[in-house]
């Protein structure tokens, strides 16, 4: 549904201080694609009618599918009949700059890693004596430690797909590493964890998310599915 049944122009925006106000606390994730599409190829010339009858043109030539649309040129997006230059080119600038997000975020894959040094922080942060938990870790592009995060107890912190990808998309530059705290010594992993984890790598890659490693600690050891390549085969 529109917001307020009415697509705003960013420089309707800019020069009111009412509209300012109003939309300041728009929640953009329960806009459709179509809506976001029509405001972020929106001016102060253009009716509503005329922003969304370009979403649509927008969302027809690549089927609904996002991802085809963020790798469109200027060239191919001119090519769209009925498409104005100005959303070709507001559009095709949008893309290239998510094209340099992703560029630069593929910068922190060439971090030195050594799991036992990251097992080790995880015991400072953790403890050895920790309950059984699920959480994430967030190291710069120089291995330190920048925070973590609570995912949940036993198989329920590899469910949380949308908090790691979301935290993840927030922290680009940042490494991202699953932890996993045992009771006890448990070097097989079980299928329905096995399963959880393939989801959620298979989610990560939709977004141009990885994981450094993801490690499951027991009481005085830890195994990491990183040095047995175990990631890699899930790529």
């Amino acid at each position: 549904m529109m917001y307020n049944n009415y697509i705003p122009t960013v420089a309707l925006i800019a020069e009111n201080s009412d509209n300012k106000a109003h939309y300041r606390h728009m929640n953009f994730d329960k806009l459709s694609n179509r809506e976001l599409l029509a405001i972020l190829t929106s001016s102060d010339d253009d009716c509503e009618d005329s922003n969304l009858k370009q979403a649509d043109l927008l969302l027809k030539y690549v089927n609904g599918d996002l991802n085809k649309l963020a790798w469109l040129s200027l060239q191919e997006l001119l090519e769209i009949k009925g498409l104005r230059y100005a959303t070709a080119l507001t559009l095709a600038c949008a893309n290239t700059l998510l094209h340099k997000r992703t560029q630069n975020r593929s910068l922190k894959l060439h971090l030195k890693y050594d799991s036992e040094t990251f097992y080790n922080i995880i015991l400072q942060e953790l403890g050895e004596t920790s309950p059984e938990s699920y959480w994430l870790f967030l190291f710069d592009s120089k291995g330190k430690f920048q925070r973590k995060a609570y995912l949940g107890n036993r198989e329920d912190g590899l469910n949380e797909h949308h908090k790691i990808i979301e935290i993840g998309l927030q922290n680009p530059s940042y490494h991202l590493l699953l932890v996993k705290l045992n009771d006890e010594k448990h070097l097989r992993t079980s299928r329905t964890t096995c399963s959880h984890l393939s989801a959620l790598i298979k989610a990560m890659n939709k977004q141009n998310l990885s994981l450094l490693d993801y490690i499951i600690a027991y009481p005085n050891g830890y195994y990491s599915c990183k040095d047995m390549h175990w990631l890699d085969e899930q790529e």
